[in-house]
């Protein structure tokens, strides 16, 4: 994990793993750059594998927005502090609250279960079954087949995945840089 500071303009630090930072994004608009600020992931977009800091790469909380499962256009403002990261075979393993407060609960909590790098029910810690590169219930897996699914109102509304693309994947790393400022 590296420590990444978005630079003056958000004044955001975050933890984004080294394998999938770049030394910057392309100077075009659109394709697999504007996915990532989107939050939609982009198979024509694999995980890069030079180390490097992107200043900016995250866009703020107030603008960050994915399209749903049913098409909808979702803010991060809507679903913070209320939506719910659901996984495991069945899906019925809690994996924490999309909170950028650091509640007990929250996948932004460092300390806690489902923030943490060690924890066992975390997207975040790239040993378990739900942060790991090779599970099939993990966000991160690009093989997953059952990645941990985003809950809003008590309906799923996106897939926290590398795994897949297009409407309701949503890129973990993407996501938590812009929720976990």
């Amino acid at each position: 994990m590296r420590r990444l500071d978005a630079g003056p303009r958000w004044a955001a630090v975050s933890w984004v793993r080294d394998g999938y930072l770049v030394a910057a994004l392309p100077a075009t608009g659109g394709g697999a750059a504007a996915a990532a600020v989107t939050g939609v992931a982009s198979s024509s977009n694999p995980p890069p594998t030079t180390a490097g800091v992107v200043a900016n790469a995250t866009p703020p909380p107030s603008s960050f927005a994915f399209t749903a499962t049913g098409g909808a256009r979702v803010t991060l403002t809507e679903i913070d502090g209320t939506a719910t990261l659901w996984g495991g075979p069945t899906g019925f393993t809690y994996l924490g609250l999309l909170s950028s407060t650091p509640l007990p609960d929250s996948v932004c909590n460092p300390t806690g279960r489902y923030g943490s790098a060690s924890g066992a029910d975390s997207v975040r810690n790239p040993s378990s079954a739900y942060g790991s590169l090779g599970a099939d219930t993990s966000a991160y897996s690009p093989t997953a087949t059952t990645p941990p699914v985003i809950k809003y109102k008590n309906a799923p509304i996106a897939k926290l995945t590398r795994a897949s693309t297009g409407r309701g994947a949503l890129d973990p790393d993407v996501l938590l840089a812009a929720l976990c400022r």
